[in-house]
């Protein structure tokens, strides 16, 4: 036989078996199903899976610690993309000099505000 008839062959085996595991679970995903009447917060409780965890640990001080030219920074770029002036906040961005995480949160809710979502 053929490479390539083979392969077909094989392709073919191979998306079968995925549609009858598909239909034996009754469901298009391969996530474990959860029985029914149960929440997913419970469900996630139940696996271990429920932890928060703080992105900062100093996350109320971040705003208390900006300078004010980063608090202007950031002003300024949240008023262009609620503007949708897409121009005008890459421009202030590409002007930024400092590391104040607001002002690149500011940017990237510009860029989805003007739908420059590569940007962001």
């Amino acid at each position: 036989p053929s490479w390539k008839l083979l392969h077909v062959l094989w392709r073919t085996v191979a998306l079968a078996c995925c549609i009858k595991l598909c239909l034996d679970t009754g469901s298009s995903s391969f996530a474990p199903r959860r029985p029914s009447g149960m929440s997913l917060k419970l469900q996630r409780e139940n696996t271990g899976c429920d932890m928060n965890t703080a992105a900062s640990t100093d996350s109320k001080n971040i705003v208390k610690d900006m300078t004010g030219k980063d608090k202007q920074f950031t002003s300024r770029i949240m008023g262009a993309g609620r503007a949708g002036n897409w121009k005008k906040a890459r421009r202030l961005v590409d002007s930024y000099v400092g590391r104040a995480a607001p002002v690149y949160n500011a940017a990237m809710s510009a860029a989805f505000r003007c739908k420059e979502y590569a940007a962001g």
